[in-house]
């Protein structure tokens, strides 16, 4: 807090600073990114022709960043840039007739607003923590944004986001829990494991049942 009150509310709805910048969403559901003097840093607000599909005719649509459809574990990276990158979600809207969304897509930007591409022929899943989640024929994989390097190789049928410097994945019966180095902190023996929560884990298997760890800090 800077110590100053602010009466002049225009926001529906805001988020805490990080990185620089605030996402804020106005009355109609748009997202933007503020700096510090409140002005906006980024958006993505467009007004374009183009052809309605399936009709013979033109329309005009609205194109803007909105905040995710579910407020849940897929939410997250949504909001706040974590090591300098956040998720974004784009709607283009059909202006004319009902405000029917045309497109709607997710995917990663950078503090200056640039878009960051996944790995060329994946697809991007979420990010959180600067690791992305990709996806390719069902596989799904870690991939560390600054790094430009592989935490976990892109070959397991079960995935969690990046929490608390932990990601949980897995195939069928094999799951366990990696740190952002890919240095397994889980053995990939149970069947379930929990995301980390306050430096705490749970996990289970069917022979030992439900065991907790515990997230040590290595010392010198």
């Amino acid at each position: 807090c800077d110590g100053v009150l602010y009466k002049n509310y225009t926001y529906a709805r805001a988020f805490a600073f990080n990185c620089g910048r605030a996402a804020v969403i106005d009355d109609d559901g748009r997202l933007t990114f503020v700096d510090y003097g409140y002005k906006t840093a980024i958006t993505k607000y467009a007004r374009f022709k183009g052809t309605f599909e399936g009709a013979d005719r033109s329309t005009y649509y609205i194109s803007s960043f909105y905040a995710p459809v579910y407020n849940n574990m897929s939410s997250l990276g949504h909001f706040y840039f974590d090591r300098g990158y956040v998720t974004v979600r784009q709607v283009n809207i059909e202006s004319m007739f009902n405000r029917r969304a045309a497109y709607d897509e997710t995917y990663l930007i950078d503090t200056a607003g640039n878009r960051v591409y996944p790995p060329s022929g994946y697809n991007f899943i979420s990010c959180s923590e600067g690791i992305m989640i990709v996806e390719r024929d069902g596989r799904y994989g870690y991939y560390d944004v600054a790094n430009k390097s592989w935490v976990a190789d892109p070959i397991y049928s079960y995935i969690m986001p990046f929490y608390e410097g932990i990601g949980v994945l897995g195939t069928e019966g094999a799951v366990g829990a990696i740190d952002r180095y890919g240095n397994t902190v889980i053995p990939f023996e149970f069947e379930y494991v929990s995301t980390m929560s306050t430096g705490l884990i749970s996990a289970y298997n069917a022979e030992d049942g439900w065991r907790v760890f515990a997230k040590m800090v290595k010392t010198k």
